[in-house]
């Protein structure tokens, strides 16, 4: 719907005022669809949807109370104005409490008094429309965010813990032989100090064992270092 142009449902049992109407409409650069009772004015509405429905109360099939309670319930864009006779304010509050925008009485003396009216309710359509395009504007803004934080807290914990193996993984290293899987030589004196402290701490006695393999350079010298490495491997597993 542009600013000046729009789809309008005009339901009215006259021919003469539908013909009229239509014609004044159609000169302000709006697409009308004239229906002349209620059966075909849902029929049209559902298949149409306009912007706007001018609909009168008094209908030769269907209640014009009905069709309106249908619209209303199908679609709270839809502007709805109310055409009535002189005499019928009961029918016109119930219209309005059953969702009409606003109401008109006939015969018309005044066109500009409908002209008005129609603008008033289609500029409300158009504020309507804006409105609910923000409010999805805003909620995928929220779902697009929320799924980009999740994931960044995904991302996150995945470094974290891939930073967690790592100082474990570089403590391990620093702390072990890569060969053996022993403890290396700087956890050795370390140890061997906390041992001793505790050992005179609590007055208890202290053994050390030393190993040594029996003639290892000449292992080595003899069936390669590849093969000594896989004696230390294997000492280091029997310890």
């Amino acid at each position: 719907m542009s600013p000046h142009s729009a789809r309008i449902l005009l339901v009215d049992d006259e021919p003469s005022l539908l013909e009229m109407l239509g014609e004044f409409l159609r000169e302000q650069g709006h697409e009308v669809i004239l229906a002349e009772n209620g059966a075909s004015a849902l029929d049209l509405y559902n298949s149409e949807r306009p912007d706007l429905v001018l609909l009168d109360l008094k209908l030769p099939d269907l209640s014009g109370l009905d069709v309106l309670r249908h619209i209303s319930a199908r679609d709270e864009e839809t502007a709805l104005i109310v055409i009535s006779g002189v005499g019928s304010t009961n029918d016109v509050i119930e219209a309005l409490r059953r969702g009409a925008w606003d109401f008109l009485v006939k015969p018309f003396v005044n066109l500009e008094l409908v002209l008005h009216s129609v603008s008033k309710s289609l500029e409300k359509v158009r504020l309507k429309r804006e409105n609910r395009l923000y409010r999805e504007h805003l909620e995928e803004e929220v779902q697009k965010r929320t799924l980009e934080l999740r994931q960044e807290i995904i991302s996150r914990k995945r470094i974290e813990e891939e930073l967690r193996r790592s100082e474990m993984r570089y403590r391990e290293l620093s702390l072990t032989d890569e060969l053996t899987g022993l403890f290396n030589a700087r956890h050795f004196f370390r140890q061997v100090q906390t041992e001793v402290e505790r050992a005179t701490r609590y007055n208890s006695p202290l053994s050390l064992c030393v190993l040594d393999i029996d003639n290892f350079k000449q292992y080595n010298d003899t069936y390669g270092h590849l093969n000594g490495d896989a004696v230390l491997m294997e000492l280091g597993r029997v310890i």
